[in-house]
């Protein structure tokens, strides 16, 4: 990482478009850009997600909300799309949670996939139904801890899988307000793509992971 200009950004909140599954790789590019954003910029109070996510891998997507929830700033999320399966615990990481008029949520049980032998043992079959339990009931936990979910509500949604608009997210705390996404004028916009690096448009150049950073023209 290295920073071309000594003076540092001194913006209060800098927005990420993350559209994007949830996938160790992925997990780890949002990490490390937030570490540097966390390191670089002066005077950052706030990280504003604009997500949407297909979900993907439980233990990815549980390091992340864990990651989330102990930066020293607010994290906001805003669902711009759809939050679906595991993607709605890193949702729950935010401190302040919106979603957008059209947007959904999509909660379901975990499903175990695999691309090894199709043929498996009684203790191999054991254990992979000992893993999906608790990774179920770690999920219940962050539910619980984080909305009005009740354990039957969140026991009916395993079961069955539901999706569910932004005014029932609303009646069960997972979100605290229905918003359209405005992002205002002069803000830094972060979006994680496969680039290498973030360039600023004042010219200031500053070496991440992934995507292009610029200045909100509206």
């Amino acid at each position: 990482m290295n920073i071309k200009e000594e003076k540092q950004s001194t913006n209060e909140i800098i927005y990420i478009n993350y559209f994007d599954n949830i996938t160790d790789q992925s997990v780890q590019h949002v990490m490390r850009v937030l570490t540097n954003i966390v390191s670089q910029v002066k005077g950052l109070k706030e990280i504003c997600f604009m997500f949407s996510s297909n979900g993907g891998s439980v233990s990815a997507g549980i390091t992340l909300y864990y990651f989330l929830k102990a930066l020293p700033l607010k994290i906001t999320m805003h669902n711009i799309g759809h939050i679906d399966s595991i993607a709605t615990v890193v949702f729950l990481s935010g401190e302040k949670r919106i979603a957008a008029k059209g947007s959904r949520f999509i909660f379901h049980g975990v499903k175990s996939f695999s691309g090894g032998p199709t043929s498996r043992s009684l203790s191999e079959l054991k254990e992979i139904k000992d893993g999906l339990e608790k990774d179920q009931n770690r999920i219940s936990k962050i539910y619980a801890e984080e909305t009005d979910l009740d354990a039957k509500e969140v026991q009916e949604m395993f079961n069955v899988g539901e999706s569910k608009e932004p005014h029932f997210a609303k009646s069960k705390g997972i979100i605290s307000d229905v918003l359209d996404p405005s992002i205002p004028p002069g803000c830094q916009i972060i979006y994680l793509d496969g680039q290498q690096q973030i360039q600023q448009q004042t010219g200031r150049q500053i070496v991440f992971p992934r995507g292009p950073i610029g200045k909100n023209k509206k």
